[in-house]
């Protein structure tokens, strides 16, 4: 019997599974060409943009310009225990918020990308880099901008796969959920699609590390290889390090964050995949720690499977583990049913039971949208 299923298996794995898009090479050319960020490159291959309504004359043809709007709603929001204290440790505040994004190759000698963030409150300034290519595969890139660490990081919100981040990101990097400063990042290209990057930045955003005295001058190393294997079957291996000083009560201490990532996916007919990501981060300190900002790890582990070009669904698999006896543990695991009504909207539920190593449980839903226009020269 056991044969008879494999044999089956074997056969309907056949019929699925078709040759490779000719994205990869597109993938490998925009890397090696120089001025093309070569993060965002990696990230718009393995990961499923949102649809966008593409009108065409925008006024510079060696630019383009993008609107966003997105936001997110809290549909439920219930735990185990009558008491405010599930409210008070875990918080999915309604969200509505704009993106404003204008970027270009001017002659295509080097690339510029400005990202606005606009919300009720305030507008603030996202990204704002260029890209230049210095020859022999090195790439320059300067100015403010998401880090090449870890396998998120360099996504923008609306970019990611599920309504709301991983925990792990959130307890590293605070209400943000990303490492993003101000700074110069030089990128090689060993191959095609192998990057090595280094980072020199500012880290005086107090609110990626989650205290007012936090201002460390951080410094990161991190590696990505993209892989094509066959038949539709992709991966993308990655490793980050960075390393840099916080301050703790009049005396600074060393912290390191370290992390190690894999995405595989797997094309099948029409434009349908299956994609398997997770992810492990850690922060460790020297010395005693501080509050806010404790030695903690954390993992997440998701798998995607769109069968249809408006219908995705997913699960994932999230935990950390502080070794500040103060903060709690926690695991989470979420479900995600996409659907995609056209060819500018996409819209997500969400649905996530959280557990803290302090007994308490509780259960959320969250309903998530995104409408983007791209105009185009």
């Amino acid at each position: 019997m056991k044969l008879l299923w494999l044999a089956v298996f074997c056969y309907v794995y056949s019929e699925l599974v078709v040759a490779a898009p000719t994205d990869w090479e597109l993938l490998q050319a925009e890397m090696t060409e120089g001025v093309e960020d070569r993060q965002a490159l990696f990230n718009e291959f393995f990961n499923d943009e949102a649809p966008q309504l593409h009108p065409h004359g925008w006024p510079d043809a060696d630019s383009r310009f993008m609107f966003m709007a997105q936001g997110s709603s809290l549909l439920v929001d219930r735990h185990n225990r009558v008491s405010s204290e599930w409210q008070d440790r875990h918080d999915h505040a309604h969200n509505q918020w704009n993106d404003l994004v204008i970027e270009g190759k001017p002659k295509g000698n080097w690339r510029y990308f400005v990202n606005v963030n606009a919300t009720a409150d305030d507008v603030i300034l996202d990204e704002g880099f260029v890209t230049t290519y210095l020859g022999y595969g090195v790439q320059l890139k300067v100015g403010q901008f998401f880090s090449g660490f870890g396998r998120l990081n360099s996504q923008h919100t609306h970019d990611r796969d599920f309504v709301d981040a991983p925990l792990v990101y959130k307890r590293l990097f605070g209400e943000g959920t990303a490492l993003q400063e101000k700074g110069v990042q030089l990128s090689f290209l060993p191959s095609k699609t192998w990057m090595l990057g280094v980072e020199q930045l500012s880290a005086t955003n107090r609110d990626q590390f989650n205290d007012d005295r936090a201002k460390p001058a951080l410094s990161s190393v991190f590696s990505r290889w993209g892989e094509h294997w066959g038949n539709g079957l992709h991966s993308l291996l990655g490793a980050s390090v960075a390393q840099g000083q916080v301050m703790g009560g009049i005396s600074q201490q060393s912290a390191q964050w370290s992390g190690i990532d894999l995405t595989i996916k797997q094309w099948l007919n029409d434009d349908d995949y299956w994609q398997v990501q997770g992810e492990w981060l850690r922060r460790d300190i020297s010395g005693d720690a501080i509050v806010d900002f404790e030695a903690s790890q954390g993992y997440y582990l998701m798998g995607l499977y769109r069968w249809h070009p408006q219908w995705r669904a997913g699960i994932r698999y999230e935990g950390t583990q502080s070794d500040f006896q103060g903060v709690a543990n926690m695991s989470r695991q979420s479900l995600l049913l996409e659907h995609d009504p056209n060819g500018w909207l996409r819209t997500r539920l969400q649905l996530g039971e959280e557990t803290q190593s302090t007994g308490l449980t509780g259960f959320y839903a969250l309903l998530g949208w995104q409408a983007s226009l791209h105009w185009l020269p």
